[in-house]
């Protein structure tokens, strides 16, 4: 039998070879310093040359509010530079942002609708201020039955506040609200629904009853009393059924209480569905 013998494999030594010199084609290096430049060109048109930059905001529509305090807000409000390019520049400013500083800053604005300008290079800003609907006060209701007002606003027909008022205003709705001890400008501090149920409460007891509503008060989360020049109210719940309570008072004022038991009346109420409750 022969012998086997072994043999370690020698590993061959491998050696590196540098690669050689990476040669870039010119038009390669052409290609990258033109879209350098062109990057370059464009950020000077719109950074230091201030090409896209707004020039003229024009306003329509403004009664009340001020076309240059709108201005003047817009201009405070995106002045500065963000990467050397101006807030005040197309690439940054967009409508729906003028439309919520604007809204923010002016609660007497309903709609602000906006839209570019080429010539002139901007904006278009049509707007519709808030139209006066009722007075709204904070109040503060004693023991003796005596109401302080305090802080007044105008208010629209969806219930926000969008200006101070004083304490009178003739024929609007004045709601004076016990629940809370402040408010604040462009608050909703009542419903649509709400006010047209105290206004269509207001038409009966002038058109039924022939009395006037010189107030109304908030006293709770479910009560409403609209109190009379003769110095009886009616008391509703906001939060139930608005039309069956103003039929409710209609019915019971037309056929149930007497002009003459209107004189001694303390209050009318009805909040409970299906009854009316008077004293």
């Amino acid at each position: 039998m022969g012998t086997i013998r072994y043999r370690k494999a020698r590993r061959k030594n491998k050696s590196f070879v540098f690669p050689q010199k990476l040669k870039i084609p010119p038009r390669i290096i052409l290609g990258g310093i033109f879209i350098i430049a062109l990057f370059g060109g464009v950020w000077y048109v719109i950074g230091p040359m201030g090409l896209l930059n707004v020039k003229h905001v024009r306003f329509e529509g403004a009664d009340r509010v001020s076309p240059d305090a709108m201005q003047q807000v817009i201009v405070d409000h995106f002045s500065g530079k963000r990467f050397g390019v101006a807030q005040m520049s197309m690439v940054f400013l967009r409508p729906a942002d003028i439309r919520a500083v604007l809204v923010q800053e002016f609660p007497r604005l309903q709609e602000v609708n906006i839209r570019y300008t080429l010539r002139p290079f901007g904006f278009f800003v049509h707007i519709q201020e808030r139209t006066l609907a009722a007075l709204w006060c904070v109040g503060k209701e004693f023991e003796q039955g005596t109401i302080d007002t305090q802080q007044c606003f105008a208010a629209d027909r969806y219930g926000v506040l969008f200006d101070e008022a004083p304490k009178s205003e003739g024929a609007l709705i004045s709601i004076i609200d016990t629940t809370r001890a402040d408010a604040h400008l462009g608050e909703s501090v009542f419903s649509e629904e709400e006010l047209g149920a105290l206004s269509e409460v207001r038409d009966i007891l002038k058109n039924i009853a022939g009395v006037l509503v010189v107030r109304i008060i908030r006293a709770g989360e479910h009560e409403f009393r609209a109190e009379t020049a003769q110095r009886w109210f009616v008391i509703i719940d906001p939060a139930g059924d608005l039309a069956a309570q103003a039929s409710a008072l209609r019915e019971v004022l037309a056929q149930v209480i007497s002009p003459e038991e209107r004189l001694a009346l303390e209050y009318i109420d009805v909040r409970t569905p299906g009854k009316v409750f008077y004293k």
